[in-house]
């Protein structure tokens, strides 16, 4: 998966989830309070973003056992995007730790390799003719946007 796609997994998961729970809160509200629509919405946002104005109206039994059910739905909420958002970072940290020790493991076990300064065009092409005659070679380089073997 390539990471433009693997952040747009991550981020639109919690994206999903809040409109759905937004939809889910406002019609609740519309069908067990019979509120009418802004109200219903203003009522599951400021329930799910905890500002805690208060009610927009006086809360029917029915209507408290849903707002805690809302509530623990917004729990629930955060918990999936603080998990989706560190997800995210410890992956990518996580991915890039391992790459560096397999990088250094093949470089420690290369002997009598030739060493190639610089990442460029120039440096991938004498990177390209010591691959075809089968040499070990490594590349320095300190521009993470020089160009690169795959």
């Amino acid at each position: 998966m390539t990471p433009v796609l693997y952040y747009i997994r991550n981020f639109s998961r919690p994206v999903l989830i809040l409109g759905t729970i937004m939809v889910i809160g406002s019609a609740g509200y519309h069908l067990v309070e019979g509120w009418n629509l802004l109200d219903s919405i203003f009522m599951t946002l400021i329930t799910l973003t905890t500002v805690g104005y208060g009610e927009v109206h006086p809360l029917t039994q029915n209507g408290k056992i849903f707002t805690v059910f809302l509530i623990s739905t917004g729990i629930f909420f955060y918990a999936v995007t603080i998990n989706s958002i560190l997800d995210v970072f410890l992956e990518q940290k996580f991915s890039d730790f391992m790459f560096q020790m397999r990088m250094k493991k093949k470089i420690s076990e290369l002997k009598n390799h030739i060493i190639i300064a610089g990442g460029g065009r120039m440096a991938v092409a004498i990177g390209e003719e010591f691959e075809k005659a089968k040499k070990e070679f490594v590349f320095i380089e300190k521009s993470p946007d020089a160009i690169v073997m795959e």
